[in-house]
């Protein structure tokens, strides 16, 4: 795509990943992000066109929406019971969808590359298609979805998704915003996360809870998809759970106390660096002390 004569490819740049020397990929996609309609928008759009059911419709927005920690604090139960958290971090999530060969042009990444210069430094030649276009310059684009794509995590959450919901009633599934679910069991998907909370009292059995996730488990695996052994949770009572520290101790849902207030001195700095510059009319009053 080209805007004023200019071609729309992004930059990419890594950031380390929490307790890693591994770097994550973020792709800075802002300005092709601005020309793009969002999925919503689309889905509207071709709803209307279309004259899709206003039931399917409400069922793709439902699996398109994420979750949200807020939502647990819905969780009744007795002061005698207690969690079992089940917690999956699929691997390499985005990394293994495709898009479809059509959208190729709309993830360009970086300037055009001489490709004779490409070849000499050994770049891999497949089909022998660099060598046929030796002359031409080339853009590299991405494959698969990235951060910093806008419609990335909506559609990666779809197929999270999808692929649950193979074993799992749609009613049970989380999403920020419709109902939660009526039973004892809960399972959501946040992007490349998943998770299965159940309610325990005094000698029940978790095998229900067990079951429901390694059935998302095997869903996951059937799709050609594999877990972070390392980070998967097991009859836990209490964790994190996508963002939202979940604790049987205290019957609650609370935030991580370092991160909230490494938060809570980030937004006062940002208030009192705007009040200095003159964006704030009001006097910042009760502002805690970092």
């Amino acid at each position: 795509m080209w805007l004023h004569g200019e071609l729309l490819s992004a930059g990419v740049f890594g950031v380390t990943k929490k307790l890693t020397s591994l770097l994550r990929l973020i792709v800075d996609r802002r300005r092709r992000n601005a020309c793009e309609a969002s999925f919503y928008q689309t889905l509207r759009r071709l709803g209307a066109i279309w004259e899709l059911p206003d039931e399917l419709m409400a069922d793709i927005v439902h699996m398109s929406t994420l979750p949200h920690a807020s939502q647990l604090c819905e969780f009744m139960m007795r002061s005698d019971e207690h969690f079992s958290i089940w917690m999956d971090d699929v691997s390499d999530y985005y990394y293994r969808w495709e898009w479809p060969k059509a959208m190729l042009k709309d993830n360009l990444l970086g300037e055009p590359l001489d490709t004779r210069r490409l070849l000499d430094r050994g770049a891999r030649d497949r089909g022998g298609l660099l060598e046929s276009l030796s002359a031409e310059p080339v853009v590299a684009a991405l494959r698969c979805p990235a951060m910093g794509d806008q419609k990335a995590a909506t559609l990666s959450q779809v197929g999270h998704a999808a692929i649950a919901l193979r074993h799992c009633e749609q009613r049970d599934w989380m999403a920020y915003g419709f109902q939660v679910p009526p039973g004892s069991i809960w399972k959501g998907g946040y992007i490349d996360d998943a998770a299965t909370i159940g309610a325990l009292g005094p000698g029940d059995s978790v095998e229900p809870v067990r079951a429901s996730a390694l059935q998302t488990r095997e869903s996951f695996k059937e799709a050609g998809f594999e877990m972070k052994r390392e980070k998967s949770l097991e009859d836990k009572r209490g964790a994190v759970v996508w963002g939202g520290e979940l604790s049987t101790k205290r019957l609650d849902v609370g935030a991580e106390v370092p991160k909230m207030m490494a938060l809570i001195c980030l937004t006062v700095a940002v208030l009192v660096i705007c009040r200095g510059a003159g964006c704030m009319s009001a006097p910042l009053e009760g502002a805690p002390l970092c």
